[in-house]
Parts: structure tokens; sequence; C-alpha cells
């Protein structure tokens, strides 16, 4: 496979030629935040959250990391004051939108959300709170959704596709009308879906959750309590919850 180097944040890297700029920059370390991209799924740059700054066009070009090919000599800017600039005012979005109310929901400490806020730096939110009225959805007896906490990454559609096999999820809607729905059926208590599922495990935040597992992490022991967000750990077999479910059914 060939190999071809560019220059991100002024060190050369080298990268393997079909590489995007995010897996390029994973490969020598260098974090650039995301959301939408998961190991598992393909890129999308749904979230712009991995936006980056290329030179050489004349003027200010951003792209999506996990989306833009790596090219020979290419020269990125992953931290620009511009770059931090849009990366905490998306976040400030995607928080106005919907209802993150982190000291009550059962991801805090494990959510990519909430962790990718302290490592931006954002500590207050410019934008007015829309409270959009959703309903949560607990038909299933297995996997609670909750669409408040949503952010519209898609990788609930993509991994329910992609690996599931499934299509259990769609994206409605457009703008800030878009959401992400139960597809064909009324509720998830019509569907197929697992809490074992991909679907649910690489949701970032609350909105999908596996049951009899919630709040069964102590303080302190979550995933972002002592560490910051980085990138997420190349993928494993998926968790089982089935045994926790049952003792947590007959109380135990």
């Amino acid at each position: 496979m060939k190999t071809i180097l560019l220059t991100i944040d002024g060190t050369r890297v080298s990268a393997y030629e079909g590489d995007t700029i995010l897996e390029a920059a994973k490969r020598s370390g260098i974090y650039i935040p995301t959301l939408c991209h998961h190991p598992l799924l393909k890129n999308s740059g749904a979230c712009r959250m991995c936006v980056v700054e290329i030179e050489g066009t004349g003027r200010q070009n951003f792209n999506s990391a996990c989306t833009t090919p790596a090219a020979d000599d290419m020269v990125v800017h992953t931290a620009t004051p511009d770059i931090q600039r849009m990366r905490r005012m998306n976040l400030e979005l995607i928080f106005s939108e919907r209802n993150h109310q982190c000291p009550y929901c059962e991801k805090s400490g494990n959510c990519e959300l909430q962790a990718m806020a302290y490592r931006i730096g954002m500590n207050q939110v410019r934008f007015p709170f829309l409270w959009p009225k959703k309903t949560v959805d607990s038909s299933h007896p297995e996997v609670l959704r909750d669409p408040s906490r949503c952010i519209l990454c898609a990788r609930c559609v993509r991994a329910s596709a992609e690996v599931d096999n499934k299509g259990i999820f769609a994206v409605k809607g457009r703008g800030i009308d878009s959401d992400i729905t139960v597809n064909i059926e009324e509720n998830l208590g019509a569907t197929d879906v697992s809490g074992e599922d991909a679907a649910v495990q690489v949701c970032p935040t609350g909105a999908l959750c596996a049951k009899g597992l919630a709040y069964s992490i102590r303080y302190g022991t979550r995933m972002y309590d002592q560490q910051p967000i980085t990138y997420l750990p190349e993928p494993k077999a998926p968790r089982k919850t089935g045994a926790k479910k049952k003792k947590a059914q007959q109380g135990l």
C-alpha cells in the first residue's frame, strides 16, 4: 500500500493512500474532535466537529476530516482560533437544540457530548434553549429511547443498517425539523432491536440506552471521570446485557 506524507499542525506525518485526514491524524496521535464518526461505521461528516483547515486554495478552506482524503504534501490545521470558535459554536447549538440535562442523565460520565464540552472548554451556551417536547419511548423490554437527548449524529441509523442488518432507524425531516425515527413501526416495542445491538451501543449520548444497566457504573469510575475524551477505542465484541438485565429483574 502506497504511503503518503502530509503536515498536520506543523508535524510531518505519514498515511496510507486512501486514508482520510482523520485516520492520518489518529495514527499519528493528533486528536481531532468527532461526534458522528465511529470506527465501526462509514463516515458521514454530519456533526462538523472534525472540521479542519487545508492550505493551498488561496482562501480559507474548511473540510470535515472524517470524509476528506489525505493527500501527499497536504498541509492541515486542526486547531486554529477560527476552527476552535466554529467547534465551540457548533457544540453550543447542539446543546441548545435538545434537552441535555447532564446531572440527571444516566449517560453522564460516559457521554461523548458532555466530555467534548469539557475538552473544548465550553462553559456556557450563548443561544436560547429550545426545550423541544419529545416523548420517551419505553415500549421495548431491553432498550429505552429518549429523543430529547438525540444529537442527530445518525450513528444508530448507520449501525442498524451496516452492522446489525436490521435498518430499524431512519432520519426524517430537514434542518431544525430533522429527527431520528423508528423506521416504519410506531415505537421500539414493535421492532426486533436488542440491547446488544450496535445501534444502541454506539449512541454517544443518553438517547438510546440498554435497560438494566442505567446508573450501574459508580461515580468516579465512569469513562470520562478521570480522563479527557480522545479517540474511541477500537471496536470490541458487542457488550452482553442479558445477564445484568436478568439480575436487575430479579432484584440482585
